[in-house]
């Protein structure tokens, strides 16, 4: 379960330091980690839909929403 998911999968920034570049490493390691695990279920809340980054909403086979 990622509770606040936009704040680990929001939408990558350009590297301005060192710490962005490897925070973009990290999130993209993550999610290619994720996608090898199949059988895998991961949940999402978040109240920022689109401030979900792309690549991680094209992994997202099902989402549900609620009101």
């Amino acid at each position: 379960l990622f509770d606040e998911a936009d704040a680990l999968f929001g939408k990558r920034t350009g590297v301005r330091d060192s710490h962005d570049k490897y925070a973009n490493q990290a999130i993209a390691y993550l999610l290619q980690r994720i996608e090898q695990h199949k059988g895998t279920v991961v949940v999402v809340a978040d109240e920022k839909r689109a401030n979900i980054d792309e690549g991680f909403k094209r992994r997202m086979r099902h989402v549900i929403n609620f009101p």
